[in-house]
């Protein structure tokens, strides 16, 4: 009851949290808070440097996802399963984790050198987003419990601003931030059941993959502008929808124990491959990673829901009642919202602080570390470098940047002048960002994509 009580504090309503323990600080942010503390207080004494620093890093870290729930998800499976399973698991090591990446994936990968021995790793961008999407779209509902039923619902033009906001920041930025909004306790609780549902879903898709072998001879690739360069494996189109299949068949008998489980199940189940389908529409990489498109999978799922209501002697109906509610609000909102993807946060940060003929340092850097805190590193290098390789790319068309020539002391008419000054603010800003806050580490990893920007211009 705590976590559905507390999940809706994942909408970071608020960044500084001096409850979030030293161990629960991501790597990223206590490298940024070093990396910022060496260039700034280094006159400070040491015990000072180090108050700040920890200080900066529990900013930077934010209000963070009850911590566990993957591995919350494989004990409540092992607990319930039915003896054939437990069998089945008697001969299989796994380990199974939720991993603070904003990818909205999940891998299940084979340790090398051992045999029937796997790492299930589930990522943390999966679990943020499909909750503020529930959210959202729950908040749309007057749910009535017992006698009473909420007196207030978001409008779809409400919902779909709210939902533009999160996917567009999701998309650009790697976590689902936006404005905050009422909601009250009965929808907030729907949305976190619902939420649950879809994380066992995804963790019953990659324990379906060992199941059925999947993994036999697969081939291992890293995920498009994944940060951790983790490889994963590659299955065939075939092989996720029967994965999709046995994950359904997982999640309604071992973890649906009544009629309205059965119900959130299909609804967290169709309400993530429906937030996919979204993101595939926005031509996010790391969401789409390697499966089919998310329509298919969904009438894949369809199908073995109508199996399930079968087999059960019930209604399809009535096992997607709640499902369907939910889709048909987040289909309406979604057509209320602009088009995604829309304009980067950070890019119109950029072209805001560069219009000035002398650019406001200070106050971009400011505005940018708040950005910092509530960003994913996978997303934010990828702007930081395009934005780099597109402002160095307007300068070499206007020929301010030109390694060919010789005389250093060439002078430019004031046309070129004019026409360079925006994106020379541009490259100094971020440039001096960069030295500034980012570690080395990760001043690397913007390199790679200002350089890959570059070459997709030259072709």
């Amino acid at each position: 009851m705590e976590i559905l009580q507390t999940r809706h504090e994942w909408s970071i309503s608020g960044r500084l949290d001096r409850s979030v323990a030293d161990e629960d600080i991501p790597r990223y942010a206590r490298e940024l808070a070093r990396s910022s503390v060496a260039n700034l207080i280094t006159l400070m004494p040491k015990e000072k440097q180090e108050a700040i620093e920890a200080d900066v890093a529990r900013y930077l870290a934010g209000r963070k996802p009850e911590l566990g729930w993957a591995a919350r998800a494989h004990r409540a499976f092992l607990q319930r399963a039915s003896d054939t399973a437990r069998e089945i698991f008697s001969s299989i090591d796994i380990a199974v984790g939720n991993l603070p990446t904003a990818s909205f994936n999940a891998s299940a990968i084979p340790v090398p050198g051992s045999k029937n021995s796997w790492v299930v790793a589930l990522n943390d961008g999966v679990s943020a987003l499909v909750y503020e999407v529930a959210r959202t779209t729950a908040a749309t509902l007057k749910i009535r419990v017992g006698q009473e039923t909420d007196s207030e619902a978001l409008s779809d033009l409400e919902a779909g601003r709210i939902l533009y906001e999160r996917f567009n920041c999701y998309v650009h930025l790697g976590v689902p931030y936006g404005s905050e909004y009422k909601v009250s306790p009965k929808q907030v609780f729907v949305a976190s059941r619902v939420t649950t549902m879809a994380e066992r879903f995804v963790y019953a898709h990659e324990l379906a993959h060992i199941i059925l072998h999947h993994h036999d001879h697969a081939a291992l690739r890293a995920l498009p502008g994944d940060w951790s360069g983790a490889q994963q494996t590659i299955q065939r189109p075939d092989q996720e929808i029967e994965a999709d299949i046995l994950a359904w068949q997982l999640l309604a008998r071992v973890f649906a124990e009544s009629g309205a489980d059965l119900q959130t199940a299909y609804a967290g189940s169709s309400l993530f491959l429906k937030a996919a389908d979204i993101l595939e529409g926005a031509e996010d990489l790391t969401a789409v990673g390697t499966h089919p498109p998310a329509r298919e999978r969904l009438e894949f799922l369809h199908e073995a829901v109508h199996r399930t209501a079968t087999e059960l002697g019930v209604a399809f109906e009535q096992i997607t009642a709640i499902g369907k509610g939910m889709s048909n609000g987040l289909e309406r909102a979604i057509e209320a919202a602009p088009p995604l993807p829309g304009a980067c946060p950070f890019e119109e940060l950029l072209d805001r602080a560069s219009s000035s003929i002398i650019p406001d340092y200070m106050s971009f850097q400011d505005e940018v570390l708040a950005m910092l805190s509530h960003s994913a590193p996978s997303k934010l290098c990828r702007v930081l470098g395009r934005a780099m390789g597109r402002a160095e790319r307007d300068l070499r068309k206007l020929g301010i940047i030109d390694e060919s020539a010789t005389n250093q002391d060439r002078t430019f008419d004031e046309a070129t002048i004019s026409a360079g000054r925006k994106p020379f603010a541009k490259f100094k800003l971020v440039a001096g960002l960069l030295g500034l806050y980012l570690t080395p580490e990760i001043g690397r990893f913007i390199e790679r994509y200002r350089a890959e920007y570059l070459e997709e211009c030259d072709d």
